[in-house]
């Protein structure tokens, strides 16, 4: 009788923290946030998809906003449609975000702007299985996505330390939770984007600077469709997230973690992934899942 009774509480607790580990954060845009993340945001990967989402939705609580990519007609495109919206002023900066060095950070986006919150949303990935991919594309990968993250990342968060306020998100995916076949750079990229999200929370919150990783799972981006354009039937909407859902529920999340998941059915998978199943079986189920929207499980 002990034992069912120990057994049923367990169930019980378990069901609970489950339930409460899906929740989303809810912490609204205060004027105290708002004053906390400054005048001008900075986006880096701005062109469409997620960067645009966090241009938008930043450009909403009235922070200015400058816009980073190295295609300046979208560049230009998305400014233009956050000015007529929100009325706010949208910098452009077309940078090829591969060569950019801290000097550059410095000199072209922190500048005299009250910068006070900063994404860095830009990404490259080396689809197919390792070894169909010339060295260079992997190279290309740890380039953008951690070089990169870092040559931006640490002059701002300086910026922000020494200004003591501020708020920055890296944005990384649930690739990166395991190892992920098929994208296996790219996973490793963003699982180190998660841990140093973790991390830099830690380290910066005494300074008043909030840091989250987002991982975002299936999210409709443009790149996102047209790869899901192989999938065919095989593809399953319900695991998706739209840009705009992703990004307010990470604004949300800045500053009560280092990390979120967005989106209930990604925090579920996240828990299974990484807490309920052996890891080489979370590295199949996540492989297999990734090969059946981007491709249909051709291969």
């Amino acid at each position: 009788m002990a034992v069912a009774t120990a057994c049923s509480g367990l169930v019980v607790f378990v069901a609970a923290f489950s339930a409460w580990s899906l929740m989303p954060y809810t912490t609204p845009m205060t004027p105290e946030r708002i004053a906390k993340y400054g005048k001008w945001a900075v986006v880096a990967g701005a062109s469409e998809g997620l960067g645009a989402a966090w241009g938008d939705e930043l450009a909403t609580h009235g922070l200015n906003v400058l816009l980073m990519a190295r295609s300046p007609n979208k560049l230009e495109t998305v400014a233009q449609a956050i000015r007529q919206r929100h009325g706010v002023e949208v910098v452009t900066l077309v940078q090829d975000l591969m060569t950019i060095t801290k000097q550059d950070v410095l000199d072209k986006v922190i500048s005299d702007r009250d910068v006070g919150f900063f994404v860095f949303n830009a990404a490259y990935m080396a689809g197919g299985e390792f070894l169909t991919q010339p060295l260079e594309e992997h190279l290309k990968v740890s380039q953008l996505n951690v070089n990169t993250l870092l040559t931006m990342t640490h002059p701002i968060a300086e910026y922000m330390k020494t200004r003591g306020h501020g708020g920055m998100v890296l944005m990384g995916s649930m690739a990166g939770t395991v190892g992920t076949a098929y994208y296996p750079t790219y996973s490793s990229t963003k699982s180190f984007i998660a841990s140093l999200s973790r991390a830099l929370w830690y380290e910066l919150r005494p300074h008043n600077v909030d840091v989250v990783g987002c991982i975002a799972g299936a999210t409709t981006t443009p790149s996102y469709l047209s790869a899901a354009a192989e999938a065919g039937d095989q593809r399953s909407t319900m695991i998706e997230q739209s840009p705009e859902a992703v990004v307010t529920e990470c604004l949300a999340a800045c500053g009560s973690t280092g990390a979120v998941a967005t989106g209930a059915l990604n925090k579920l998978s996240q828990m299974l992934l990484k807490h309920w199943l052996p890891a080489d079986q979370a590295v199949q189920f996540i492989s297999k899942v990734t090969d059946l929207q981007t491709r249909g499980g051709q291969r």
